[in-house]
């Protein structure tokens, strides 16, 4: 025991022999410092020390005593103090270090980086796809940087073939509603025209036939066939078979025909302007009070040249008293000249009701 002079972490040390202390270090100590019974195989911490006991074999493995040895932490707890403090210092300067790289790296990934956020954010909200990226390096940010500009690049084409392509529809449109303004008002002159001149060549025929005698009453069926209106002499034939009310007769019918087809084909170039208005968002409804009979009255008198046409007969039904409508009339006359053009014509020799 001795020789545990050398050790400084060493307090005092003994040798049970027989269940007493045979041996002891300090030799100064007295008996009464050491445990009666050492607690052989067990540790114990107090007071920044450390107490242990284990037992002394013979080379037969058979117990001939015990040990027993108290030992100061201050040694060890000062170590792990300059342990602690050296793993400190090097994770300052490790942090130091990292510090300075990331400061030095942030000028060749994330600066580009925050670049390309800018330029995505300008794009995103002014729509300008004309805005690039600038490359700063060939790197794996600079082939990213420069498919970004290379997506910029196809988007700005596509936008300015879409943009070119509305322009070229929007000049077609105007040119086209130009184009049907100008025709349905050439159209309508002399249309109007013929209408008017028909009505007045009506009254004075039925005027001329009423003077020379009464005339038979229209029926609503087709009319025989036209005579073609050319001026005949009493003293060449006598005229058309019948007397003169009956070539009277003729004449006023032939007279509606040109009257009811040129209010129809008017119709027609009236449809073509609505719908001009409508692409142009231009239509407007006009609500009026309006006699039912009386408008299904009129629709029967536009279609008889083409139900004369497809030798169709119309059947209404509609009585006198059916009540009056607050719609805009126009547009719901429209829709039964519509229904009733369709009607007719895919109808051959049949009645449409």
């Amino acid at each position: 025991l001795a020789n545990l002079s050398t050790e400084r972490q060493v307090l005092a040390a003994c040798i049970y022999r027989d269940g007493k202390v045979w041996a002891k270090y300090p030799k100064e100590l007295s008996d009464a410092a050491f445990p009666a019974k050492p607690d052989v195989g067990r540790h114990q911490f107090e007071k920044n020390t450390l107490a242990l006991s284990r037992q002394i074999l013979d080379p037969d493995k058979n117990p001939i005593g015990a040990i027993y040895i108290q030992s100061s932490l201050d040694l060890m707890y000062a170590r792990l103090r300059q342990y602690v403090g050296i793993v400190a210092v090097v994770l300052l300067v490790a942090s130091i270090v990292v510090l300075v790289i990331s400061t030095k790296l942030q000028g060749v990934i994330s600066h580009p980086l925050l670049k390309l956020s800018e330029t995505a954010r300008a794009v995103s909200d002014k729509k300008d796809y004309s805005v690039r990226a600038q490359n700063q390096g060939n790197d794996e940010v600079g082939a990213l940087i420069d498919s970004f500009n290379e997506m910029l690049a196809q988007i700005q084409k596509r936008d300015t073939e879409l943009q070119e392509a509305r322009l070229a529809a929007e000049q077609a449109n105007r040119a086209k509603s130009n184009f049907l303004s100008f025709m349905s008002h050439e159209l309508r002159t002399p249309l109007t025209a013929i209408i008017g001149f028909s009505e007045l060549l009506i009254h004075e025929v039925e005027a001329e036939g009423q003077r020379i005698g009464p005339l038979p009453s229209v029926v609503s069926s087709p009319s025989p066939p036209s005579t073609p209106l050319t001026a005949t002499s009493p003293g060449e034939g006598g005229g058309l078979e019948g007397g003169e009310g009956h070539k009277y007769l003729d004449w006023v019918d032939d007279l509606r025909r040109v009257h009811d087809s040129g209010k129809y084909l008017l119709e027609l170039i009236n449809d073509i302007l609505d719908i001009s208005k409508i692409e142009a968002g231009k239509m407007e409804v006009h609500l009026e009070i309006f006699a039912v009979p009386t408008l299904v009255r009129d629709l029967k008198d536009v279609l008889r040249p083409l139900l004369e046409r497809k030798n169709n007969r119309l059947v209404v039904e509609c009585s006198d008293d059916t009540g009056t409508m607050q719609a805009d009339r126009i547009k719901v006359r429209q829709c039964l000249l519509n229904l009733l053009s369709n009607a007719s014509k895919f109808t051959d020799q049949g009645v449409i009701t």
